[in-house]
């Protein structure tokens, strides 16, 4: 069991990058992208950089000079206007959550996490704010505190696909795997061709024990997405626990190609797959370059 649930912690890790909700960038573009009326501007940069300059006490003013930044991705000129917006206005949720945001693009996490807990003291019933806090806190190994802010947002809104799919990782890291098996499912049903999807159910479901389930959503990723070395490697797994061992060496073999930087543990599945196929002197081989790259294990 434990090995599929840190295998969907690194799972979380490797997507963790961009965890601020692809809602909330295209929120902030809806906010100063809408038809302006004057032709003499011609962008939102222009007219808010203008703003800005004319009237510098203007809290909003800064807040949407800030958005335009952040969305041609000059997040770091941004924070400076979400924070002079927020000295002018404190009580400005919006500016909070968007600042939060600019700093959790920049990796900025630690920082993120007051300003989305202020805007959840300003607005409490802000869906987007609970995910995105529980994103942040996700990207700082706090997977118990993120749970309680998805659960808050599931009560006040509809979560998205993907939303769905972090909410069911942060449930499983924590072990409560029934109901991360819930979130997940409506993850696939919100978006039934994605694979990572697929590939986190099936870690879940073989860490609850049911293998052959397991095995057809692996098996289902890897036709979505023959390049996903994660779910080549988890369906060599789960292929050994259901004692098909020559189908688990040719995913141990195709994801050793796709991902060399997992050689490691990828030498020992084949190693492993090997024994069962009676073939010891080439498992040998194979145990011991897991042993040379990784000495430690």
């Amino acid at each position: 069991m434990n090995r599929f649930l840190t295998a969907i912690g690194l799972i979380a890790q490797s997507n963790g990058e961009n965890e601020q909700s692809s809602e909330t960038q295209r929120d902030a573009t809806r906010k100063y992208s809408q038809p302006i009326g004057n032709a003499d501007y011609e962008s939102a940069l222009t007219i808010w950089s203008d703003t800005v300059r004319k009237t510098p006490a203007n809290p909003r003013a800064h807040y949407h000079f800030a958005n335009a930044l952040s969305a041609a991705g000059r997040a770091a000129d941004a924070i400076a206007h979400y924070e002079t917006a927020l000295r002018l206005d404190p009580s400005y949720a919006a500016a909070h959550h968007n600042l939060a945001g600019a700093l959790l693009q920049l990796g900025r996490a630690e920082e993120a996490v007051p300003h989305y807990e202020a805007a959840l003291r300003l607005e409490p019933n802000s869906t987007e704010a609970h995910v995105n806090l529980a994103a942040a806190l996700i990207r700082l190994g706090r997977g118990s505190a993120a749970v309680v802010h998805y659960e808050a947002a599931a009560r006040s809104g509809l979560l998205a696909a993907d939303e769905q799919l972090r909410f069911g990782r942060a449930l499983a890291e924590i072990g409560r795997l029934d109901d991360a098996l819930a979130r997940l499912r409506a993850a696939e049903r919100l978006n039934p061709r994605h694979a990572e999807t697929r590939v986190v159910l099936g870690m879940v479901l073989s860490a609850a024990g049911r293998i052959p389930e397991a095995v057809q959503h692996f098996t289902a990723a890897v036709t979505m997405d023959p390049a996903d070395a994660v779910a080549r490697a988890a369906l060599g797994d789960a292929l050994i626990e259901t004692d098909r061992p020559a189908e688990a060496l040719t995913h141990y073999e195709a994801a050793l190609r796709l991902q060399p930087g997992q050689a490691a543990m990828l030498h020992t599945g084949i190693g492993n797959a090997l024994i069962r196929l009676g073939r010891a002197a080439d498992a040998i081989s194979h145990y011991e370059e897991a042993l040379r790259l990784n000495p430690g294990d």
